[in-house]
C-alpha cells in the first residue's frame, strides 16, 4: 500500500507539473515499500539520489513558469525549494557516514513536506498560472 497516493486534491491544474508532483510521490512510495520490506537501506541512496536529480528538474521547471508569468511569490517558493535540496543533501550525508535511522527519517521528511508544500504553497501559484492561461 502506498504511503502518499496523488488525487486531484494536489492538483495544480498544470499538466507538467502534477506529472513531476506525481513521479516525485511515486519516488516517496518506492522507498515506503522498501523499508516494508526490508530493503530500505539497500533502496535509500538509490531513491536519494532519484530524488535530487529530479527535484531539480522540477524546481527548476516550476521556477522557469514562475519567472515566465511573473509569479510574486518566486523568491519565498525558492528558498523553501533551496531548503529542502539543503534537507536532501543532508540526509545524502547521513547515509553516506552510516548513520542509522536514515530512512524512516528521510521518508517522513518526504511524505510531510511534499504533501504540505504541494497544498499549500504550489496550490497558492495554481490559481495565478490558470488566470495567466497556463494549462501545460
Amino acid at each position: 500500500m502506498p504511503l502518499v497516493t496523488w488525487d486531484e486534491t494536489y492538483s495544480v491544474h498544470v499538466d507538467t507539473l502534477d506529472r513531476q508532483h506525481q513521479k516525485l510521490f511515486d519516488l516517496i512510495n518506492e522507498l515506503h515499500s522498501a523499508m516494508a520490506s526490508g530493503r530500505g537501506r539497500e533502496v535509500v541512496g538509490e531513491v536519494l539520489a532519484g530524488l535530487v536529480e529530479y527535484t531539480r528538474v522540477h524546481f527548476t521547471t516550476e521556477g522557469n513558469y514562475m519567472l515566465k508569468y511573473g509569479y510574486p511569490g518566486y523568491n519565498d517558493h525558492k528558498v523553501q525549494h533551496d531548503y529542502f535540496i539543503s534537507k536532501l543533501d543532508n540526509f545524502r550525508q547521513d547515509f553516506t557516514q552510516g548513520k542509522l535511522n536514515v530512512s524512516i527519517k528521510l521518508l517522513i521528511f518526504l511524505s510531510d513536506w511534499l504533501v504540505s508544500h504541494i497544498k499549500g504553497s504550489d496550490k497558492a501559484y495554481s490559481r495565478y498560472f490558470q488566470e495567466k492561461g497556463l494549462h501545460v
